[in-house]
């Protein structure tokens, strides 16, 4: 009997705020401590991009899923 691969997957914790910039900044640093130690998947949580103070907020701030956050994120997770 065979054993499978294993895998090592990561799950990060941010409290997201209105800076995209911030935010990039601290998840994009856990993707690369996350795949320093091994992972090969790094889950973040939702909102992980921003959170609005208020609904009006997070609306101005939403862009589409092949928009310029999530582009950046996609290139930082090719490297795991």
């Amino acid at each position: 009997m065979s054993v499978p691969p294993r895998a090592t997957v990561a799950v990060a914790q941010v409290t997201s705020t209105p800076d995209k910039e911030h935010n990039w900044c601290q998840c994009s640093a856990l993707v690369r401590e996350a795949a320093g130690r091994g992972a090969r998947l790094v889950f973040l949580p939702e909102g992980f991009d921003f959170i609005g103070h208020g609904p009006e907020q997070s609306l101005s701030l939403a862009e589409p899923l092949d928009g310029h956050t999530v582009g950046r994120y996609r290139q930082a997770g090719q490297g795991l």
